[in-house]
């Protein structure tokens, strides 16, 4: 359930060609009725649900729609987005032109859904 509604959020964000804070994830979730708790616990949370959605979307269409999601601090996603492209092999360490690469392709992909 969880899963599906984040789908949904970067689904439809991704067909604006957006952007979204972590912080604004759990917002569009809490609005859907998802709460993960509070502070870096519902972070971790949503963490392991974003992994499960990407995990699903990478094999399905060879997409990542994690990759839309990024820190206030830094504009870019976190550490734990480059690690996982690392375990996919679509790079290797912190590799900013893979990020904006998988970006684009998950915008090509709602355009065109």
């Amino acid at each position: 359930m969880v899963e599906w509604i984040l789908w949904e959020v970067l689904f439809e964000t991704g067909k604006r060609e957006k952007t979204l804070y972590y912080s604004e994830v759990m917002k569009k979730l809490e609005e859907r009725g998802i709460q993960l708790g509070k502070g870096r616990n519902a972070y971790t949370k949503l963490s392991s649900h974003l992994h499960k959605v990407c995990s699903y979307t990478y094999k399905s269409w060879k997409i990542l729609p994690g990759s839309i999601i990024i820190t206030k601090k830094d504009k870019i996603p976190s550490i734990g987005y480059f690690k996982f492209l690392n375990q996919l092999g679509v790079c290797k360490g912190k590799d900013l032109s893979a990020w904006k690469r998988e970006k684009r392709r998950f915008y090509e992909f709602c355009r065109n859904f």
